[in-house]
């Protein structure tokens, strides 16, 4: 039987889903089925349905919004809660397999994985062979399809990446340390400059993953691979990519800066060089470290920033910056510096309430029906216009940003908000509200 890699790469689907343990033949669902199934909100795009024993696939291909898609997930729940149902979306780029979770309070979860259709990412694969049902072993069909949802909510599960990518990330620090030249002795200094140069390459491949970066997704493969050999990497790729071209702006460059290709100024402090790196203008690290920290660790990952609730994404999301710069700072040097990472399921309880509490006090809202809002797809039209009212010209405040964890899920609360003002994701409205 052909590779998980090979099948994705190939775009068989069906073979995936049979390699997966959904043995039946595929149906293909029909425009009056899915009206049928109340999922107008896929109509026009290709939907195939294979089942196993307790558990059935769903094959969506097209693209449709990741509101459709939620919207589809609870319709399908809804009619049945104890259907166990696996999802796969495929565009011409990516596939992404989701699985809903009901949640205790009665809202809805999605757990979700994404895998590049041309280079799949190694441990994406490695969760995509971990959602195989053909050797869960039960002893009916009901207990089949219990242990097949468990099976699923528990292969993804987010913090297994997270704490696999964080592992390897504090052994590349390791590596970075051991491995610095002409850089400083003082142990605590040494360990900042590495811990930030990590940090800086972290953040090159959430840059990547948008295509901010010569419009090119694996611009920092490219430059590895496709490196000048007689000088260092990090001398003749990041170092200038750092404080030549993300904190200068284009018309500052340097004319050897722009072989780099078309790279955006980003006006913050990460790609400033500290003083350490300063007084330490020749420090460098040899090729055989670059190795290990791109192919062995971060090329391993699908990075991802996006506009989706962040909480159960089994992507790297920009919240690991937090996560890994406050829990590998050197010693005791996040007291010092009161630089404390807050954990997201409280970031986000924190900014629900608080969001909650504005419309109650604005609008005069009981707390069940602001509440209501965060399971709503839709509201009526005296809700709307109220919604409207209390969101205009509606300001956050956070003077500790620190990573920005805060602020980014205010943003993710406000996309969910204005939508059911407008009945749709408006871009102009995101981009003016996270300016």
């Amino acid at each position: 039987m052909a590779s998980v890699e090979s099948l994705v790469q190939a775009g068989d689907w069906r073979g995936l889903g049979r390699w997966l343990g959904f043995e039946s033949r595929p149906v293909r669902i029909s425009a009056g089925g899915l009206a049928g199934w109340n999922l107008g909100v896929l109509e026009g795009h290709s939907v195939t349905v294979m089942t196993s024993v307790g558990a059935r696939l769903v094959v969506v291909a097209g693209g449709p919004s990741h509101r459709s898609r939620r919207v589809a997930m609870r319709e399908v729940h809804r009619r049945n809660p104890l259907d166990v149902t696996l999802w796969m979306w495929v565009s011409e780029e990516v596939l992404e397999v989701t699985f809903g979770v009901e949640r205790s309070d009665g809202g809805f979860d999605v757990r979700r994985m994404v895998l590049a259709r041309d280079c799949p990412e190694l441990e994406g694969l490695r969760q995509l062979e971990g959602l195989r049902i053909s050797g869960l072993v039960s002893p009916d069909e009901r207990e089949r399809g219990r242990a097949v949802r468990r099976h699923f909510e528990e292969t993804l599960d987010r913090e297994t990446i997270t704490r696999s990518f964080f592992s390897g990330f504090r052994q590349a620090l390791n590596l970075l340390d051991q491995t610095l030249l002409q850089g400083p002795l003082d142990p605590e200094q040494r360990h900042a400059v590495c811990l930030n140069t990590l940090l800086r390459v972290l953040f090159l491949y959430f840059l990547q993953s948008r295509s901010a970066l010569n419009n090119d997704r694996r611009f920092i493969l490219r430059a590895w691979r496709g490196r000048d050999r007689e000088g260092s990497f990090y001398r003749s790729v990041l170092r200038p990519l750092f404080f030549g071209a993300l904190n200068t702006p284009l018309d500052q460059r340097d004319e050897h800066i722009t072989r780099l290709g078309d790279v955006p100024f980003l006006n913050g402090g990460l790609f400033d060089p500290t003083p350490v790196e300063q007084n330490h203008p020749a420090l460098d690290w040899p090729d055989e470290t670059w190795c290990h920290v791109l192919e062995n660790l971060m090329e391993r990952y699908h990075f991802e920033v996006g506009d989706d609730d962040p909480s159960h994404n089994c992507s790297i999301d920009p919240e690991m910056l937090g996560k890994v710069f406050e829990g590998l700072m050197f010693g005791d040097a996040r007291a010092k510096s009161g630089s404390f990472y807050t954990p997201v399921d409280v970031v986000r309880s924190m900014v629900r309430q608080g969001l909650e509490s504005h419309l109650c006090q604005s609008l005069g809202w009981s707390p069940e029906k602001a509440g209501q809002l965060w399971v709503s797809t839709t509201v009526d039209l005296d809700t709307r216009d109220q919604l409207r009212q209390a969101l205009t010209n509606f300001r956050v405040l956070d003077p500790a940003a620190g990573t920005g964890a805060f602020l980014l899920e205010t943003l993710h609360h406000l996309k969910h908000l204005w939508t059911l003002v407008d009945g749709q994701v408006d871009h102009v409205r995101l981009r003016t509200l996270g300016a």
